[in-house]
């Protein structure tokens, strides 16, 4: 997508897996902070959760009685992504850092 003077339209261009990892890191919430517990030893959703539990804004917390099983809804989403961008890998059923 690029921006004109008229607004923006769509361009064909070949993606960059590295490009959009880099971008996943920097501009989506918690990404960052999940694959640094991946690093740190977290290996599965519910341990990554744990590692990222404070980092949640206390309004998301209070917006839903569900907040928690949403989250770890989200991390696991997260984590998914991080392996299809190759920022994680899956081995033995484990996340791992895969640089």
């Amino acid at each position: 997508m690029t921006e004109t003077e008229r607004g923006y339209h769509r361009t064909r261009a070949e993606l960059n897996r590295d490009a959009l990892a880099t971008a996943a890191r920097e501009r989506v919430f918690l990404v960052a902070e999940l694959l640094d517990a991946v690093a740190a030893g977290a290996d599965s959703p519910g341990t990554a959760f744990e590692g990222v539990r404070e980092e949640i804004p206390r309004w998301e917390r209070e917006r839903d009685p569900e907040w928690e099983a949403d989250w770890r809804r989200r991390v696991e989403h997260i984590l998914e992504w991080a392996v299809r961008f190759d920022m994680l890998a899956v081995e033995n059923d484990s996340f791992v850092s895969s640089q």
